[in-house]
Parts: C-alpha cells; structure tokens; sequence
C-alpha cells in the first residue's frame, strides 16, 4: 500500500483512476494543479506522483523539475508518472489505471 497523489483536471478519468488504486489497496489523494500538487505533497508526503494529463499551469516534466528543485529531500527523490514521455517522469504506456499503476516503482 502507498500514498499516492493524482494530478489532473478530467474527473472522470480521475474516478477511474482513484477506484482501480483504492481497489488496488492504495491511498489517494487529489491536485488539480502544480501549485496545489506542491502544496499537498508537503503535507500528505505521497510515496509518487501521477499525473494523467498537463494542467493549466505545467506538464509532468514542469512538475518534476519543480519537485527536484524543492529544498525538503523528501519532495525530490518524489517519483511522477505519466503516460507523456519526459524528462525526470516514469513513462507509463498509457492513461488507463492499469497502465499508470504498471509504470509505478516497484518497492511501493
């Protein structure tokens, strides 16, 4: 079981997302931007990022930079998933809940 934080504005991309990690016996939580995926990563520290698709305010590799470049430890070694290839992101081979939850690291 890991902590795990969705970022993504689709909500019913989110629901099937979030119901196939919760099943998966996960916990989620949800950002609808960069600023707030920062905000709550400081708080709930989840073992990795996915993020379904770009939100207004960046792409997955603009979140992974912002996450490498924090100065809490716990914030940079942060790995994000996402079915769009980049630099600093764990490619998945898609956007469904199976494929995502595939690209997440194996020790979680």
């Amino acid at each position: 079981m890991a902590n795990l934080l969705v970022v993504g504005t689709n909500g019913p991309q989110r629901v099937k997302l979030e119901m196939a990690l919760t099943e998966a016996g996960h916990v989620v939580y949800f950002a609808g931007s960069i600023a707030e995926t920062m905000l709550m990563a400081g708080i709930y520290v989840p073992q990795a990022v996915l993020m379904l698709a770009p939100v207004a305010d960046g792409s997955a590799a603009d979140l992974a930079a912002k996450l490498q470049a924090s100065e809490k430890a716990m914030l940079r070694d942060m790995p994000v998933v996402s079915p769009l290839k980049a630099k600093g992101v764990l490619t998945a081979a898609g956007n469904r809940p199976a494929q995502m939850m595939a690209a997440l690291p194996s020790t979680l």
